[in-house]
């Protein structure tokens, strides 16, 4: 009852044919052939379903106490990494360089903020965006860590390095084209130059 009242707001006592609200639910979007289909699977279904809210709560709590557990020798801050560099193996943490400065970055989400101030662990990701001449600002690579076990936001990772190398290299190999085409016609424009009649120059007046 407690659970249905904390989802469902329904706490006003009162009979049906009033304005108010009974104080026990009416099942309206029960279905039962999905509640025997359901309970073929498993017969704690509805349990489950009914305990989720708890559980999550106390997922939330414990993801919290994890985050922040300076009792653990293995969780370290990333405020170490913004004036050292080389020191990711000590911590099996991937420290990479950011591609813009510090100051061209934009606002960071809530979520992004409060994630940027967690504990770091073995596996973890981050970015370090220059901000002045020894210091570097410190956020987590959030695409490295797109899932739990970090494998999804690594491959994704790897094909955008990979693009992007494929992208500078196409980029230098037009440059080049256009360097020996711009050689080609300084070239071309040099020998027909050079087959021009040369103009004579006038009869001195004074010599006459």
């Amino acid at each position: 009852m407690a659970i249905y009242e904390i989802l469902t707001h329904r706490e006003t006592p009162g009979d049906c044919g009033s304005n108010k609200v009974p104080c026990c639910p009416d099942y309206h979007e029960f279905d039962p052939f999905v509640f025997l289909g359901e309970m073929k699977v498993d017969q704690c279904g509805r349990y489950e379903a009914a305990a989720g809210l708890i559980r999550s709560i106390q997922a939330v709590a414990k993801a919290l106490h994890q985050a922040f557990d300076f009792t653990d020798s293995t969780a370290v801050s990333s405020a170490i990494f913004k004036h050292a560099e080389g020191i990711s193996d000590t911590f099996r943490i991937t420290d990479s360089p950011g591609e813009v400065q510090a100051s061209e970055l934009s606002a960071l989400t809530p979520m992004q903020a409060f994630a940027s101030h967690t504990l770091l662990r073995p596996n973890d990701a981050v970015k370090a965006y220059p901000s002045g001449p020894e210091a570097r600002r410190i956020l987590p690579d959030f695409l490295a860590l797109l899932s739990p076990d970090r494998s999804v936001g690594r491959d994704i990772e790897k094909v955008l390095q990979q693009y992007s190398h494929q992208q500078s290299e196409q980029v230098a190999r037009q440059v080049a084209e256009l360097r020996a085409e711009i050689e080609s016609l300084r070239q071309r424009l040099a020998h027909v130059e050079g087959k021009k009649p040369s103009r004579r120059n006038p009869p001195d007046e004074s010599e006459s």
